[in-house]
């Protein structure tokens, strides 16, 4: 049983009244380091990160047309 609560099932629902698209995120715990040729060049503030995470809801005609977008997009890794 995945551990998803109904509470954010409940908020998605209800921020997709208002919004095409919701993602689900909580403040980033690790520290993210930025690098350039294996030195590190940044180290971002913490405080403006978050984590993504599932579920991802979209309104159906969103995510239907990012879908055929991305058919011929190499660059494409997931919804």
């Amino acid at each position: 049983m995945p551990f998803l609560s109904q509470e954010i099932i409940n908020n998605c629902i209800e921020a997709l009244k208002t919004y095409k698209a919701v993602d689900v995120a909580i403040p980033s715990t690790d520290t993210i380091i930025e690098v350039d040729d294996n030195f590190i060049k940044n180290v971002p503030d913490r405080s403006h990160l978050m984590n993504g995470q599932t579920p991802q809801c979209f309104k159906l005609s969103l995510i239907k047309r990012a879908y055929d977008l991305s058919k011929n997009d190499s660059n494409f890794t997931n919804d």
